[in-house]
């Protein structure tokens, strides 16, 4: 018989886990900018390069508050690895662009993640790492269910 918060805290261990490993990454931990949720969003916002990415678009990615995004990219901003910029259409949004440091910083983290990537996933088969792939998914649409259980 299993504990019913098993699942939830099992996730909360491999989660905590893979921040310490990104947080002591080899190149991170010795760059005052990077932060795990810094090297994250930096990572995204490259990946998006040549979109309009808003905040909104961070807090739908990661799946966190707004208050968390915008003090992170406040902070961001701070460090100088991104700007804030209007766009045409609309003068109240300000779409998130990154600096030159930024995408410096990003090469760094690339090799980091790499890594870390293949430490997590040593020794995992194709099938294991689909039907984990299969699993999240269906617990991430469980998450999202607008339905509340009591």
């Amino acid at each position: 018989m299993r504990d019913d918060m098993a699942v939830c805290l099992e996730l909360r261990r491999v989660n905590n886990m893979i921040n310490r490993k990104v947080i002591g990454s080899q190149n991170i931990k010795y760059v005052d900018e990077l932060t795990g949720a810094t090297s994250w969003i930096i990572g995204y916002l490259v990946h998006h390069s040549g979109e309009d990415v808003f905040q909104r678009d961070i807090e739908r990615e990661f799946s966190i508050r707004r208050s968390t995004v915008s003090k992170c990219l406040t902070f961001m901003e701070q460090k100088g690895l991104l700007v804030r910029e209007s766009v045409n259409h609309d003068a109240r949004l300000k779409k998130l662009v990154l600096t030159e440091r930024a995408k410096e910083l990003n090469e760094l983290i690339v090799k980091d993640m790499q890594k870390i990537e293949a430490e997590i996933t040593e020794g995992l088969t194709e099938e294991e790492l689909a039907a984990f792939f299969a699993v999240i998914k269906k617990i991430k649409d469980n998450l999202s269910k607008d339905n509340v259980h009591s």
